[in-house]
């Protein structure tokens, strides 16, 4: 009888149980088989084979196990981290023409192994052999002879088997790295060149053609490879001109070049190029090659250097003004003579016949101007001065803005000029005249420039403009103050702190009606000595005076007359001020002394309960020149007009900044002007005879006996920062 196992019936028990009581482990014990890779394969490669394969489930992998005999027949095995990737590769190195053996196993995060799969495949080892094929250059050189060269940077055991006219020459590829074969026939000749070792050996041999020639022949080769390249200016009227050749047959010899009666500039063939330097100009440059006292046939080549006037020459007289139409801009094409944003010419040119990709748009010849200015173009003018000097730049344009313009805050472009490749102007802001055909003449800058040739560069910075003309004349001498007031005697506010002027203080009656002006604040009657106060100016060193609407200042002495006629017709008026609240037309300067005209210069202001625009500048007549958003309340301003009335110009200036600038090219600023021209008898400021007054606090009035450059006025600034 055999023995009882109890342990044996207790493990049928519990079986039997969990089947009748369906039991098993949790899922989440359960443990995934090791899946084998897919889809491995061996590539060759340059001294290398690459594994690549497709992990079967990248989450339960932990790594991927690779066994291989390596090129010293030692077994390798390589543990390969998958980190869940889907795909993998590992590359080894089989720097030997052999076969190859893989073996690839998966394992799992808890140390499952899959079964193996081995994947075989044979290093194509050629492709070193390839790699010095291809460094292989065969070329003419010297007296009919051929060089052939290679690289052999790998150092591979290998060698260079040269075949040529049925002669076979073997040469060391690692110990050697050219051969020279000489006293060839001049004929062209094949050279079939292959890289072998053993058995082993390149994909296909290569061949070359080349003709084997003489000395004459090869200075003859290197003459012709000449080549002459105009380069960047140095100062637009210096340039770098390149002179560069090929010069793979090697001869030694020596490039000549000659010009215009110069000593010639002479180069070694072994350099690749020399530079000379040359000036605007036409240039018939002789290139000349040398051997040793056997000179080839020279050459010579025509060369335009630079960039030259168009329409020319364009000399600038020494007294009166010069004008330069803008569409006469040098000859000299792309990055020479201009730069243009692209190369189409998007107005159909039809003055300049010579392709260019300038826009100029217009009509007729009076009406073409360069337009649609972009940002980074520029324009070069070669211009001839009578005289070195100081000279005051202007340029007529138009201008508008695809909004409205802050006064401080923006502007529709920004120019600068160069002279003779030097920024002689740094940034300067270009006006809105909310027109594209209505020109206006805007001083520029005051240059230097040197008696003869200049090059002048007109760059646009930022630009929403057009451009038509160019004026230059002698720079005057800025003007000086005849008065200024700036309110900082407690004991006589209206005591000029410079010049001999006087300055008074009038009162509207009514509107419409005469005003009476008193000698000094003392002479007016006692209801009114209050209202004139002195009060905090812009700084709090600097004093003003309360200025109560109705009330307005004179200066009924010292405006001699200037400029031809019977007025004063150039001038620079400068108000610092602050209008606590705009209540609607605000006048700040009438020419009248008798107080029967609007305003000449105003804030505009039609509708102050809709928070209105506030245009500012010369509203008295249908042409008028304003800016938008150009007064705030509550903010100090220095408002500067600057006028040269007798055909020449007017310009405003908002702290600093030129606003606009006239007049049109059709003059509207006259000798004598009915609006801008002041009369000996006086000058009103902040009064009109409609009453468009307010309430204004005034720290400063400044007259000058001329109009100051736009230089002069930026100098001054202003107060506000926006």
């Amino acid at each position: 009888m055999k023995k009882f196992n109890f342990l044996r019936i207790a493990s049928l028990f519990l079986a039997v149980s969990c089947w009748l009581m369906s039991c098993k482990d949790d899922k989440t014990d359960e443990v995934k088989p090791a899946q084998a890779v897919k889809d491995a394969v061996l590539t060759p490669a340059f001294q290398q084979l690459t594994l690549s394969w497709t992990n079967p489930d990248p989450e339960n992998v932990e790594y991927v196990e690779i066994s291989y005999m390596d090129v010293d027949d030692e077994k390798q095995t390589v543990r390969f981290d998958i980190k869940g990737g889907a795909a993998s590769s590992y590359s080894f190195s089989a720097n030997d023409l052999r076969d190859f053996e893989v073996t690839l196993v998966t394992v799992t995060k808890d140390g499952q192994r899959s079964e193996p799969v081995v994947v075989s495949g044979r290093a194509k080892i050629t492709s070193k052999y390839n790699a010095i094929l291809e460094t292989v250059e065969v070329v003419a050189y010297g007296d009919f002879g051929v060089m052939v060269t290679w690289e052999n940077t790998a150092q591979t055991v290998a060698t260079v088997v040269i075949t040529y006219g049925g002669q076979t020459v073997q040469c060391n590829a690692v110990t050697e790295s050219e051969k020279l074969f000489s006293g060839l026939s001049p004929a062209e000749t094949v050279f079939m060149v292959d890289v072998v070792n053993g058995d082993e050996k390149s994909s296909a041999p290569r061949t070359f053609s080349v003709t084997p020639m003489d000395l004459q022949s090869r200075l003859n080769a290197l003459l012709a490879s000449v080549m002459l390249t105009v380069g960047d200016p140095i100062d637009f009227q210096t340039y770098t001109v390149w002179a560069a050749w090929d010069n793979t047959i090697e001869v030694e010899a020596e490039i000549a070049l000659s010009w215009d009666e110069q000593a010639d500039s002479v180069f070694n063939s072994s350099a690749a190029s020399g530079a000379i330097r040359l000036t605007d100009g036409d240039y018939q440059v002789t290139v000349t090659v040398t051997n040793a006292g056997q000179t080839s046939a020279y050459d010579t080549y025509p060369l335009k250097v630079g960039t030259l006037p168009f329409n020319g020459p364009h000399n600038i007289a020494a007294n009166g003004y010069t004008t330069l139409k803008m569409i006469d801009f040098d000859e000299g094409g792309e990055g020479f003579a201009y730069h243009d944003a692209d190369d189409v010419d998007n107005y159909s040119n039809r003055y300049r016949t010579a392709p260019c990709a300038v826009d100029i748009d217009g009509a007729d010849i009076d009406a073409y101007h360069i337009a649609g200015v972009a940002d980074g173009e520029w324009l070069v003018y070669t211009v001839n001065v009578a005289q070195a000097g100081t000279y005051q730049l202007d340029v007529l344009f138009a201008a508008h803005s695809s909004g409205q313009i802050a006064i401080g805050k923006n502007n529709p472009g920004y120019i600068h000029i160069d002279v003779n490749g030097q920024n002689v102007s740094g940034p300067v802001a270009v006006p809105d005249v909310y027109s594209w055909t209505l020109f206006r003449w805007m001083p520029v800058r005051k240059i230097s420039l040197q008696a003869g040739k200049n090059k002048i560069r007109v760059t646009a910075d930022l630009a929403q403009m057009n451009m038509k003309a160019l004026r230059f004349s002698p720079a005057p001498a800025e003007p000086t103050i005849i008065g200024k007031w700036t309110f900082e005697n407690a004991s006589n506010l209206f005591q000029a702190s410079e010049g001999s002027g006087t300055l008074k203080v009038g009162k509207v009656i009514t509107p419409g009606d005469y005003w009476y002006a008193v000698a000094s604040i003392n002479d007016m009657p006692l209801s009114d000595v209050a209202f004139i106060t002195s009060v905090e100016g812009p700084n709090a060193s600097d004093k003003a005076i309360l200025l109560p609407e109705e009330y307005f200042v004179y200066v009924d002495q010292g405006l001699a007359a200037n400029g031809g006629g019977s007025k004063m017709n150039e001038y620079t008026i400068v108000l610092d001020f602050i209008i606590p609240t705009v209540p609607g037309w605000v006048t700040l300067l009438q020419v009248s002394p008798t107080n029967y005209m609007d305003g000449a210069i105003q804030v505009f202001c039609n509708n102050p309960a809709t928070n209105c625009s506030r245009g500012m500048g010369w509203g008295s007549t249908a042409d008028y020149i304003q800016s938008n958003d150009a007064i705030a309340d509550g903010v100090w301003y220095r408002y500067v007009l600057s006028a040269a009335c007798g055909g020449k110009w007017i310009t405003q200036y908002l702290n600093g900044r030129m606003f606009n600038a006239g007049p049109t090219d059709q003059s509207i600023g006259i000798t004598d002007s009915e609006w801008l021209s002041l009369d000996p008898a006086g000058v009103i400021f902040f009064g009109d005879d409609s009453g468009e007054e307010a309430e204004i606090k005034i720290a400063g009035i400044t007259i000058y006996n001329g109009a100051l450059s736009r230089d002069a006025v930026e100098a001054l600034g202003g107060f506000s920062a926006e």
